[in-house]
This record gives C-alpha cells, sequence and structure tokens, in this order.
C-alpha cells in the first residue's frame, strides 16, 4: 500500500468518526468550559471539523510552519451540530485526493517542521 492510500484511508475513517461526535454536540454550549484554564467547547468542535485541511496542509507542503508569525487563519464561529458536520464535510472535499510530492518524500525529516522560522 502507498503512504497516499494509507493516509486516505486513514482520513476517511477519522472523517466518519468526527461526524457522529459533532452530530452530539449540544447548541448554545460554544463557550462552555469545563475548566477555567480550558480552551473554549466550541472552538475545540471546530478544530475537530477543520481537521481535514490541516492533513492535507501537512502532505501537500515541503515544510510545515506549526506557528507561524503572521496566521492568515480564521476560524469562523460554528454554534450548531448541523454547521459543524457542514463545516467538516467542507473541509473534507476541500482536501479532495490528498496530493503528495511522491513515495520518496522523507516524512521523518524534522527540518520539514518548522515554528516561526529565522529568516
Amino acid at each position: 500500500m502507498k503512504l497516499t492510500e494509507f493516509f486516505v484511508s486513514q482520513l476517511d475513517r477519522e472523517v466518519e468518526r468526527s461526524r457522529r461526535a459533532l452530530a452530539e454536540v449540544p447548541e448554545g454550549k460554544y463557550d462552555w468550559k469545563p475548566h477555567e484554564k480550558s480552551m473554549i467547547f466550541g472552538y475545540l468542535a471546530n478544530m475537530v471539523a477543520t481537521i481535514p485541511t490541516w492533513l492535507v496542509m501537512m502532505v501537500a507542503q515541503d515544510e510545515l510552519d506549526v506557528a507561524p508569525a503572521a496566521s492568515t487563519m480564521k476560524q469562523d464561529r460554528t454554534e450548531t451540530s448541523a454547521a459543524l458536520v457542514g463545516a467538516l464535510d467542507k473541509s473534507n472535499l476541500l482536501g479532495g485526493p490528498l496530493p503528495c510530492r511522491g513515495e520518496s518524500r522523507n516524512w521523518t525529516n524534522p527540518e520539514s517542521q518548522i515554528r516561526n522560522p529565522k529568516s
């Protein structure tokens, strides 16, 4: 099995599980926090809904800055389970087939993941 086929099968499995979980998110609990130091529930649910986009970015780019100095990514406030499932479906469709630079890509290269590079 090629790496891309493996990633696609894993993504399909995780998207289905995420869809079931997001369908159960209660409305009106976006700002709820189980503890004062915790992230808000709605933000976490929205992160789950957009995970497929992250996977595609990691596979499609030669390097991934996990903490860019200036981020252009904006998270919309998604407050209903139907909207969260819709965001997951949109995120999964945006990815489409996983683009890959080929099977010879070095997936274990630590230099491919950077954090605020000094350029």
